[in-house]
Formats: structure tokens, sequence, C-alpha cells
């Protein structure tokens, strides 16, 4: 097994065969100026939620993927729900058409896990994880136009750390809560409501919040507490 290969399994693992945990999320921005986004998102989590730093990568014809690992596999619809908040918060300023995420809420055959880099999508057009300092070279045309090398990839995979569990657990505790037990309405209505508090406030403020549903209210204060036992 080549060092490529066992960083990306490291990271990624391998693709379920049930189709329904992932240890992989994608947020992929097809636009002329994709970086410029997708950076305050790279930034974003890692400032606010204490996320280690995504995996960057041009996706080889017209925009740039940030690929999140976690430590454990989750349940699909977790990771999708996550990815929407995420967008919601950070990419406010981009039309939907020009953002693709995976997983998705709802899956179709157009929404199925996208390939891993490096992947040769045209003549002289690859996809390739790239480094930060990087991103904004290739703003016009993301792509490689040579097969990256595999060490010079690994190199790079071997630099990245997967969310662990903890983390996912404090910062997405409301995210996390399976979409079958709130209506759809309250699920984003939570999620938007994220956009303009910081975590701590905005578990107050459901926490406190009589029109929310008990479950979520109940999940509030216990991320709360656990907040709280952690400073």
């Amino acid at each position: 097994m080549s060092r490529l290969v066992t960083e990306l399994q490291r990271l990624y693992g391998t693709a379920p065969q049930d189709n329904t945990t992932t240890r992989a999320l994608c947020v992929e921005v097809r636009h002329h100026a994709a970086w410029r986004h997708l950076a305050g998102l790279w930034e974003g989590v890692q400032a606010d939620l204490n996320w280690p730093a995504p995996a960057i990568a041009v996706n080889g014809t017209d925009g740039f993927q940030l690929w999140f690992s976690l430590q454990d596999t989750i349940p699909m619809a977790d990771g999708a729900l996550v990815l929407r908040t995420l967008c919601q918060r950070y990419l406010t300023d981009l039309p939907a058409k020009h953002i693709q995420c995976w997983p998705v809420m709802s899956p179709s055959p157009e929404s199925a896990r996208p390939s891993l880099p490096p992947l040769q999508r045209h003549a002289e057009q690859w996809s390739a994880f790239i480094a930060r300092d990087l991103a904004p070279v290739f703003e016009d045309t993301p792509w490689l136009d040579l097969q990256p090398g595999d060490d010079a990839q690994a190199d790079m995979l071997g630099q990245l750390r997967s969310i662990s569990s903890a983390m996912w657990s404090q910062s997405t505790a409301l995210w996390r809560t399976p979409v079958a037990e709130a209506p759809c309405a309250e699920a984003q209505a939570v999620a938007s409501s994220f956009v303009d508090h910081d975590p701590k406030a905005f578990l107050l403020r459901v926490m406190n919040d009589p029109s929310v549903d008990m479950a979520l209210r109940v999940e509030a204060a216990k991320a709360l507490l656990t907040h709280s036992s952690n400073h």
C-alpha cells in the first residue's frame, strides 16, 4: 500500500458499504472566485469551532474543495445538516448554485460522494490537494497541469488531523439532532439562528426559547453544562 493511500484511509476511511455513515465531509465551490469564498469557511471552522484545518483541493475543472476528516464515522444525515449550517454561516454571499456539499440531506444519483484527489479530469488537468499558501495561485486555473506526485500529496496529508469525537460532540451538539425528531422548518430555523450568534449565545437562546422543541432545549442545556465544566 502506498503512503498516499495510507494517508487517505487514515483521514477519510474507505467508502462505507451501507451508504449511511461517513468519516469524510466535502464542500465544493465552483466559481471564478472559489477560493476567496472558501477561505472564510476554512479559517472560520478553525477560529470559531477549534477544528483542525480541512484539506484544500483544486477539483481539476472549475473550483475548489474543502475535505473535512472525522475521527469516527457519523450518520450521513448529521454530516449533511452540519455542512448546510456551515454554508449558511460562511458562504452567505455566494449563490447556492455554485455550492456542492457531500453528504446532502436528500441524496440523489447526482450527489454521489466526490472522488478524492488526485484524479485526472481532462488532458493536462488534475485535481490535487494543495497548500493554503498556494490556493490563490490556482484561482483562475483550479488544476495541476501534470499528475501530482504521490509522495508530495502524502506529505501534505500527513500534516492534517481529524476532527476528534470530543470536538464534534461539543461544537455540533444541536446540529447532530436527527432530522426526523424535529420538523424540517424548525430544524432550518435553529440552523439559521446560529448565523448571528457565537456557540454559547446560541445554546442559551435555544435553551430559553419555549417555541423550540423540548428535546432540542435539553440538548442545549447539556451542551452548556459541558462547556462550563471545561472552562
